[in-house]
Formats: structure tokens, C-alpha cells, sequence
């Protein structure tokens, strides 16, 4: 018998030991599958904003960040009591020290992020100011911009460890979509699958408890959205082939509907306008100008005021500020080695019509320059062929040369994304380069050695980089006119009044028809209907490097810290002072201090007590507080009773009982409480 029971208890010590070591291993896969899903629904949540608002980043980087930090967030909201505080303060700490110390960074994330979002806020805006970026690595951006991730991390993690808030996880990722259509886009298809792939997986993982079923549900649900969106998208497609059939049932009902309600719509509202216009209007048409009406075959026309108009760069008389109008005329031409700053003219006189809205820039020439020689573009010959006077260059631009001739491009595409490529990672754009010094190149002397000029430089050394691998291109000179520079007229058409600081300066090349190459810097991607900056009178030229949204920011996350930090001192001292009263006996004082506590916990659950000391009192406490019982109850009335009205207070046995009574209470009130109650209870009330 005795064997009998050694072996049983043998075998009841390794039944305990595997379930151990099995709870041990459910803990691990369950905090994996929760640390997986947090990272890849905050990679995604990038993905989708990084499809509209362009933002050059290391995604390798940004994403292994995120999912560091999923990790991190969960075993903070994974541990117990007064260490969650610690650690939560000391890492608050320790960012805002490594953000003030490493200011450089901090400013170069802010204003990284600042400017992705004003290059499509500002599209087409004519300059396009973008605040200064200073030089980090790619490696400490990509870190910095998943250090501003933060708040996002934390909120993914606490609502898969809490079970609750799954409301503030969907604003959150609805933050791309709402900035992308305020903006007129909308995140990529691609992007949007990714997301919703992520939430998909994020929300199957936060309804498991166990390593099974988790990972269970996770793979349930990346099945099920996989073949939602396989389907989803090929019925988009078969919906947006019928689109283009002649005849087909989306053309018929489009016509329809423009026939029988837009059309009689757009009858109704003009003969409610006919009747409400005053006569005098009527007299008055024939008294506008013959070209406000655009031509039949042309999209837009130029309109002439003046006979004869100030120049785009008017020449300021001898060493010249900025490039005169004639520089390209036939008889004469201009040096651009003197171009200190850029200075346009006025643009008075000049309007430009259109019979609908543009939806992206309109470029206007107005000179091109074929030949390039000593720093200076000559006009093109008028009987020249296309080919033959846009191929050449001067053989002494040796750095050029030798910079460009290593390339192997098979179109003119790939050499436009090398030139770019050249100017984003080694020039900025400066409305005050300065002159090119005595005995250099103009485009040699930007790209090499100051590294810094507005539109003509680009355009000027962007050209001659086009000819030199081989590519036939040419120099243009004249207005890039934004769609909001267009005005609606009477007539329906619209009208652009041109002035001074649209004046630009790009690049074209020919493939069977002349094409715009736009390679001043900031550059916001292929689209030409982001314009980059063209000019400007004279202004105070470059905004400070630390930008107004960085310093807002900056000052907001530390008042936010100082705050917290404040709220979480001022509670645990006042909490510390409660305690102690509860603790001491104090001839019966403590007993009364516990009386009091169980009413402040009662007042944060909804229900406040008049009369503490009533008997209705310790009835509604039992009702509030489902930890107590009627025996802990009467045993609490009794002893606050005595120690309140008579002389003998309780002994020491029942103060003690009692607070731990009240400790037990307590905690079983915390586990229970929403946030924002747990929040009233911890730090308003600061009960212990």
C-alpha cells in the first residue's frame, strides 16, 4: 500500500509539472499570436496612409519597429500592479530625454511627416513650400517614425489584452481613409486588402483566450477575408469590363440618367436663372472682350492684353537678378552664369481660358532653348528638324559626362527616374542659389559643388543629362498655371489670370510628340498635377528648420508627459496617506477611515451614501459591492457603530479583519471596472 501511494503521488508531481510546463508554452503562443497581430495591423495601418501621402522610409525598418514595439506594449499591459506605473513613466521618460537630447531626428521625422501630407494638400500650388529636412539616416527616420506610432501601438495591445474598446481600433485605422478623401484619394487597392487582412486576423485573435484558439481563429479569419477579397476584386473587374461595352447595360443606364434627370435638372435650374438675371446684364455682354470664348479644337488659348507684355524674367540692367524674357531670341542671348536669385515678372496682361477645369497643371511656354553653350540657351533654328538641334551638348562638361555615361537606360522613363534620383539625394531647391562662379558651368557648378538652385537649374541641367544618354530633350521657359488659379465664367467656361509667381522653368523630351519632364525639386511623384516650386518675388526664403507643427508637437507630448506625471505622483501620494489612515488603529479612528473607503468605492460605482453610518447605509453597501457579505456587512456596521458613538472602541482583531476585508474588496472592485471608472477610482479618488 505504501508503494501503492509513493507511486501515486510520483505520478500526481509530473502530471502537475506537464500541466506547468503546458500552461507556460499556452502563455508564450498566445502572446506571440497577440505581439503578430498588433505589429501587422500597425504595418498595415502605414501601408494604407503610404499609398496617398508620399513618404521616402525604409519600410524594412518601420515594420520590424512596429512589431518590437507590439511586443514591448503587451508585456507592459500584461504586468501587475505598481510595475505597469513604473515602467510606463520611466519609458515616457526616457523618450521625451531621447527626443530633446537627439532634437535633429525628432525634427527631421516631424517635418518628413509634415511635408508627405503638404505635398498632396498643396498639389499644384504654385511655389510648393515644404518644410526643411534635416540629413539623418534612413535607418534612425524609419525608427523615429515608428517611434511616433506609439499611441496607435499602445491602443492595438491594450485592446487585445483587455477584451475592451474595439470602437477606439476602428477610428483609429479609419485615420488613412478620412485624410486620403479630405484630400480627394483614396488609399490603394492593395493596401486597403492589407488592411482589412489585418483587422480581419487583429479581431479573430482579440476574441480567443488560449494559444488554440487563437491561432484557431486567426488562420479562420485570414482564410475567410482572402477569399472575400479574391472574390470581391474579380467581380470589380467584371463590372469594370461591362463599363466599357458599347451598348452594354452601364452605358444605357448612364445616357438614361443624363437624359432624363441631370439634363432636365440642368434645364430646370437655367430657366430659373434666365428669369432671375436682371436686364441690365443682357446689355452688358456684348461689352466683353472676343476672347473670352475658347476655340473649338484648342483646350487652351492664350489672351493677350497688351501688345506688348513686361518679360518673365525681366532684366533688372547689367549684371542680371534674374533671366530676361528675350534670353532665347534668334539675334541675341543671355548668360545664366550671373542668376543669383529668381525674380519673375508680373504675368500683367496674360490670361489664359479654358473651356472646363483643369484637372492638373497647364503648362504655357513661352521660349524653349535648343543649343546650350558657355552657360547660355540659344532659340531654336524654325527650319531645323526636331532631332538634330535638341541632341547636342558641350564636350567640356566632363563630371556631367562621365556621372551620365555609366548609366545603362533602355527609355526615357528610367533616365527621368535616375536624373531625379540625382537631384533628390544631392540637391535642394534655394530661391538664392548665387552666381555661378567666373570659368564654371552653370549646370556642372549646381550639381557638383553648390548643390542648390530653383527651376532653370534644374531644368537647364536636367536637359543637358537627357541628351547626354541619348535622349532628344529641350529647355522651356513660361507659366505652370495650378487648376485653382481657374475661375468660373458666366458663359460656363473658366478663365486663369496669370501672374508673377507661376512663372517656371522644366524640361521636355521627344518621343513622337514632345513630353513635360518636371524634375525641380520638391518633387511629389509622376503626376504633373503636382507642381513643383516655380518662383517667387523675393521673400525671406526658407522656413526655420525647426517647424511650427514639429514645435507643437514637441511641446504637446511633453506637457502631456509632465501631466501624467503630475496625476500619477499627486495620486500615489494621497493614495499612501489613505492607506495609512486605514492602517492605524488609532483608537478606533482607522475603523471609521474603512467605513468611509467602502462609501467613496460605492460613489465611483454610481450609488453616493448620504449618512455613512446609517443602517440604511450598510444595506445599500451590500446591494453596491456584491463582495460583501450580510455577515461582513453587519460586522462592519457594528464595529463603526461602536467606534463612532461609544467610548470603548472595537479591538485591534477587528480593525485588522476589517481592512483586510477592505483590500479584498477593493481589488475585486478594480478587476471589475471599466477604464474610465478604474481611472476616477485610482487617481481622482485615489482610494488604495
Amino acid at each position: 500500500m505504501k508503494n501503492r501511494k509513493e507511486c501515486k503521488s510520483g505520478i500526481r508531481l509530473f502530471e502537475q509539472k506537464s500541466r506547468e510546463t503546458s500552461g507556460g508554452i499556452n502563455r508564450i503562443s498566445l502572446f506571440a499570436a497577440r505581439a503578430l497581430s498588433a505589429g501587422f495591423l500597425a504595418a498595415a495601418w502605414w501601408e494604407s496612409l503610404l499609398s496617398v501621402f508620399p513618404l521616402h522610409v525604409l519600410k524594412a525598418w518601420l515594420y520590424g519597429c512596429l512589431f518590437l514595439l507590439s511586443i514591448f506594449w503587451l508585456w507592459l499591459w500584461g504586468s501587475r500592479g505598481k510595475k505597469k506605473i513604473l515602467y510606463l513613466a520611466a519609458g515616457g521618460a526616457a523618450l521625451i530625454f531621447l527626443a530633446w537630447k537627439n532634437r535633429v531626428p525628432a525634427i527631421a521625422v516631424v517635418n518628413s511627416l509634415a511635408n508627405a501630407y503638404l505635398r498632396i494638400h498643396e498639389e499644384g500650388s504654385v511655389p510648393l513650400l515644404l518644410y526643411e529636412v534635416p540629413e539623418v539616416s534612413k535607418v534612425l527616420l524609419a525608427v523615429g517614425i515608428a517611434a511616433a506610432t506609439i499611441p496607435i501601438i499602445a491602443v492595438f495591445s491594450l485592446v487585445l489584452v483587455r477584451g475592451k474598446g474595439k470602437a477606439a481600433v476602428i477610428v483609429l485605422l479609419l485615420i488613412p481613409a478620412i485624410l486620403s478623401a479630405t484630400e480627394g484619394y483614396f488609399p490603394s487597392v492593395r493596401s486597403c486588402g492589407l488592411l482589412v487582412l489585418a483587422c480581419g486576423i487583429y479581431f479573430a485573435i482579440g476574441t480567443g483566450s488560449t494559444a488554440r484558439s487563437v491561432w484557431g481563429n486567426a488562420l479562420t479569419a485570414a482564410v475567410l477575408v482572402s477569399v472575400l477579397c479574391a472574390v470581391s476584386w474579380g467581380a470589380a473587374g467584371r463590372i469594370e469590363a461591362h463599363k466599357t461595352v458599347e451598348n452594354g447595360v452601364y452605358i444605357r443606364a448612364q445616357a438614361a440618367i443624363e437624359k432624363h434627370v441631370i439634363q432636365r435638372l440642368e434645364e430646370a435650374a437655367g430657366a430659373s436663372k434666365e428669369e432671375e438675371e436682371p436686364k441690365e446684364k443682357e446689355e452688358e455682354k456684348p461689352e466683353e472682350p472676343k476672347d473670352t470664348a475658347p476655340e473649338e479644337n484648342q483646350d487652351n488659348e492664350i489672351q493677350n492684353e497688351e501688345d506688348t507684355q513686361e518679360g518673365l524674367f525681366p532684366n533688372a540692367g547689367g549684371t542680371t537678378a534674374g533671366i530676361p524674357h528675350d534670353l532665347f531670341s534668334p539675334d541675341q542671348s543671355t548668360s545664366l552664369q550671373n542668376i543669383g536669385y529668381f525674380q519673375p515678372g508680373d504675368g500683367k496682361g496674360l490670361v489664359v481660358a479654358s473651356p472646363t477645369r483643369p484637372e492638373s497643371t497647364v503648362y504655357l511656354p513661352l521660349t524653349f532653348g535648343a543649343v546650350y553653350q558657355d552657360s547660355t540657351w540659344k532659340a531654336p533654328e524654325e527650319n531645323d528638324e526636331i532631332p538634330n538641334q535638341y541632341r547636342g551638348y558641350p564636350g567640356n562638361l566632363t563630371r556631367l559626362i562621365s556621372l551620365c555615361e555609366k548609366q545603362e537606360t533602355h527609355s526615357a522613363e528610367e533616365a527621368a527616374e535616375f536624373i531625379q534620383k540625382e537631384f533628390e539625394e544631392n540637391t535642394v531647391y534655394d530661391y538664392e542659389p548665387g552666381a555661378t562662379p567666373s570659368g564654371q558651368d552653370f549646370a556642372e557648378y549646381f550639381l557638383f559643388e553648390n548643390k542648390k538652385g530653383f527651376c532653370v537649374h534644374f531644368a537647364t541641367t536636367a536637359v543637358l543629362m537627357y541628351r547626354i544618354m541619348g535622349y532628344t530633350a529641350r529647355y522651356a521657359e513660361g507659366y505652370a498655371i495650378p487648376p485653382s488659379a481657374y475661375k468660373e465664367q458666366p458663359d460656363g467656361s473658366y478663365r486663369a489670370e496669370v501672374t508673377g509667381d507661376m512663372g517656371h522653368a522644366w524640361c521636355e523630351t521627344y518621343e513622337d510628340k514632345w513630353v513635360i519632364r518636371e524634375h525641380t525639386l520638391p518633387y511629389t511623384g509622376d503626376s504633373q498635377a503636382a507642381v513643383p516650386p516655380a518662383s517667387a518675388s523675393k521673400p525671406a526664403v526658407s522656413r526655420p528648420v525647426l517647424s511650427k507643427p514639429a514645435q507643437a508637437i514637441l511641446t504637446a507630448h511633453l506637457l502631456a508627459f509632465l501631466c501624467t506625471i503630475l496625476t500619477a505622483t499627486q495620486a500615489a501620494v494621497r493614495r499612501k496617506k489613505k492607506a495609512n489612515a486605514l492602517q492605524k488603529y488609532a483608537q478606533g479612528r482607522g475603523i471609521i477611515e474603512i467605513c468611509l473607503a467602502f462609501c467613496a468605492a460605492a460613489a465611483v460605482l454610481g450609488t453616493n451614501i448620504k449618512t455613512p453610518f446609517s443602517t440604511d447605509s450598510f444595506e445599500t453597501l451590500k446591494k453596491v459591492l456584491p463582495a460583501l457579505t450580510e455577515q461582513d456587512c453587519n460586522t462592519l456596521r457594528q464595529a463603526a457603530q461602536k467606534a463612532m458613538y461609544d467610548k470603548t472602541p472595537p479591538p485591534k482583531e477587528t480593525h485588522q479583519n476589517l481592512y483586510a476585508l477592505y483590500l479584498k474588496t477593493s481589488k475585486h472592485i478594480q478587476k471589475d471596472l471599466p477604464l474610465i471608472k478604474k481611472l476616477q477610482y485610482r487617481y481622482i479618488k485615489c482610494l488604495p
